[in-house]
């Protein structure tokens, strides 16, 4: 059986810190009664594709 080293959350982790050092410099800039809204949305998936009830592809995806 062939294991898969996971990538996804790295890709995660260096995805929300990128997010957060944005976060931090845009609302830090913000002065009087502006005000900012920002969001982030992600999703970590695996696929399996089986054939005769044997695993022919696992493949994650980031998003």
């Amino acid at each position: 059986m062939m294991m898969m080293k996971s990538t996804t959350p790295d890709f995660l982790d260096t995805v929300r810190g990128h997010f957060d050092a944005l976060c931090d410099q845009v609302l830090g800039q913000l002065q009087g009664d502006e005000a900012a809204t920002l969001n982030l949305s992600a999703e970590a998936s695996l696929f399996v594709r089986l054939n005769n009830n044997q695993v022919r592809q696992a493949t994650r995806s980031s998003r």
